[in-house]
């Protein structure tokens, strides 16, 4: 039986990492939905589209801005706890975005996207070397990157 770090059988390895990659594709769906609905958005909140394009690169900075303070989160609660967070803090960011017609709380709601976003991406990366002997941590880290593009 093939084991990964800490003798877990590998098969085990690979399902805790398939969970986190899947949350992985789930916080790229978020993180890209918008451009999907964007020209529905800036009809609802009667928007030009220098300010749709402003959605977007707000994200993209909190997302930026979160990677040392998600790091420091997740050296304390750990990469379960902080893909679970990451996931609920995105989800509740999403359904505020659908249901509201305030320009202030849509953009609150993306710079929690970017928020919860960096959490995810970051935890899920974490797991690799705790899960995966050293020479294959490499390679399943870039393979966590490409899946993640999926969604």
């Amino acid at each position: 039986m093939l084991l990964g770090v800490n003798s877990v059988p590998m098969r085990k390895v690979w399902l805790v990492w398939g969970i986190g990659v899947f949350a992985y594709m789930i916080a790229v769906l978020h993180r890209t939905s918008f451009g999907v609905s964007g020209l529905a958005a800036a009809e609802r909140f009667s928007f030009s589209p220098s300010v749709l394009s402003s959605f977007v690169v707000l994200q993209i900075v909190v997302y930026a801005g979160m990677q040392i303070p998600a790091g420091v989160l997740l050296d304390r609660f750990g990469s379960r706890i902080m893909i679970a967070v990451g996931a609920a803090i995105m989800m509740s960011a999403q359904l505020t975005l659908a249901l509201t017609e305030s320009l202030p709380i849509a953009i609150g709601a993306r710079i929690a996207v970017g928020a919860g976003d960096a959490l995810t991406f970051i935890s899920v990366l974490r797991l690799v070397p705790q899960w995966f002997p050293a020479r294959q941590v490499p390679v399943v880290s870039q393979f966590t990157g490409i899946l993640g593009q999926i969604g």
